[in-house]
């Protein structure tokens, strides 16, 4: 493949093919692509999956499904809501808080679906997997520090900032899907106003907010910024093992 890229002077993209080789060989690399229901997060990870030849794509809405199994309604019944119906479950009268209380709902439900995002992450770390998760409960800042600290974790955020554009993700989608249109768009605003959330918290954490207006565009900016990391960790291992080196040599 690298000679072909070669042959076609495509350079920096066979260069880009032996940076990504090299890494998710040594490395299980975590993927985790957030933002509002619609915005793409699941057709983008999936792209993002065959380009890079990570085998497994997990959405936080299937591990929510699984949680639900083992945890029942009346003992957590926010888990079995939406992200953005998650606020008809709490307990405690919105008054007493200074968030909105669609925003407040939002964050208890991603709370507790988070922990179920943490040992899929633990389980891929152990067992040297990449794995690309995404879904809306991927909120920067809310994940333990020492997952935010690993190099091979990589978070990116997804939005639209067009509502109009918003709304047609959801029509197209409900044309191949079971999902039904007339929910999403009931609470569309409370939708919109967590996809602003999500950003909001993305760039407090300085995490990449990408604008999933065409999906080959939106695609390639995350290849951009993975293959940064990748690069980051190449040159990380280069150090590690000119040290080794000279350490050796030492001895």
């Amino acid at each position: 493949v690298y000679e072909y890229l070669i042959s076609k002077n495509y350079d920096s993209i066979a260069e880009k093919y032996l940076l990504w080789r090299r890494i998710l060989k040594k490395h299980p690399i975590i993927i985790l692509i957030g933002g509002a229901s619609g915005v793409g997060t699941s057709t983008i990870a999936f792209e993002l999956a065959s380009r890079l030849g990570i085998p497994s794509v997990i959405g936080t809405d299937s591990i929510r499904e699984v949680m639900r199994r083992s945890i029942s309604r009346d003992l957590v019944p926010i888990l079995y809501e939406s992200s953005y119906t998650a606020w008809k479950a709490l307990r405690i009268p919105s008054e007493v808080n200074d968030k909105d209380i669609h925003i407040l709902g939002f964050e208890r439900h991603v709370e507790l679906v988070l922990v179920g995002v943490e040992s899929v992450i633990d389980r891929s770390l152990k067992e040297g997997l990449s794995v690309i998760i995404e879904g809306t409960h991927i909120l920067p800042g809310c994940l333990k520090e020492k997952y935010m600290k690993m190099p091979n974790i990589i978070t990116l955020v997804l939005t639209l900032s067009s509502e109009k554009m918003h709304k047609e993700r959801f029509a197209a989608r409900a044309k191949i899907t079971s999902r039904p249109l007339e929910r999403y768009l009931k609470h569309f605003e409370i939708i919109r106003k967590i996809n602003d959330y999500i950003v909001k918290k993305a760039y407090e954490h300085n995490v990449p907010v990408i604008e999933n207006i065409s999906i080959s565009e939106s695609v390639e900016k995350c290849l951009e910024v993975i293959t940064e990391r990748f690069a980051y960790l190449d040159k990380e291992e280069s150090e590690d093992k000119k040290v080794a080196l000279k350490n050796i040599k030492s001895q």
